[in-house]
């Protein structure tokens, strides 16, 4: 995926075993990042955009969706996501 940018409706998403702390960090990230944090029962937690090279965030969470940042704009806290 080196060089392209993600197209929209893309996403990655992260799955964790138990809800620690989390460094988010964009070292090596050429592209502004968007991230949806998510609870055990999949509401949204947070969402916000990262800076290329310099933005980090502390998470905790049990899911994270990293996605291009237009993605979340109409997204609330609270919201139930569904993943396919």
């Amino acid at each position: 995926m080196r060089g392209r940018k993600p197209s929209s409706g893309v996403a990655m998403l992260w799955t964790f075993p138990n809800n620690r702390r989390r460094l988010l960090n964009m070292l090596w990230v050429s592209e502004p990042l968007g991230f949806i944090t998510l609870d055990k029962e999949k509401r949204i937690i947070e969402t916000g955009v990262l800076k290329p090279w310099i933005g980090f965030k502390l998470i905790q969470c049990h899911y994270l969706i990293e996605t291009i940042p237009d993605t979340i704009s109409n997204l609330k806290r609270g919201e139930q996501v569904r993943i396919e």
